[in-house]
């Protein structure tokens, strides 16, 4: 009798299987991952808002309702122009914002990261 070369339908069966196992762990963590950097994107906008307020401080420039906190006035561009981004930015609390925040977009202002003017504290929801 010859001997065969090849797989036999229950080694290949075997092996979708593993694979189907393997992949269904490993797509949850890697569209977890894929969250977290875009949280570390809108955490980087919102820190370099804070920056900029900082300087706004520094330089002596008063903040008043004729005088509010513009993206422009932060040193920064709006980052709500980018076509691409994933999250909503607002000063929030009006013309002197207490926070500098970016809402996910989808979400209904649910998961979000957020950055304290007057100090400088990150807070977020998961997984951000």
């Amino acid at each position: 009798m010859k001997k065969r070369a090849g797989f036999t339908l229950i080694e290949m069966m075997v092996t979708v299987v593993v694979l189907g196992i393997i992949i269904s762990i490993a797509i949850p963590k890697y569209m977890t991952q894929v969250e977290k950097m875009r949280g570390a994107e809108a955490r980087s906008i919102c820190y370099q808002a804070y920056a900029g307020y900082q300087r706004l401080v520094a330089d002596g420039e008063t903040i008043n309702a004729s005088n509010n906190v513009t993206w422009r006035r932060l040193g920064m561009s709006d980052p709500n122009l980018n076509p691409n981004r994933y999250f909503d930015y607002v000063l929030q609390g009006g013309s002197n914002p207490t926070f500098f925040r970016g809402n996910r977009i989808g979400s209904g202002g649910t998961q979000w990261v957020r950055v304290r003017r007057s100090t400088g504290v990150l807070s977020k929801t998961a997984p951000y």
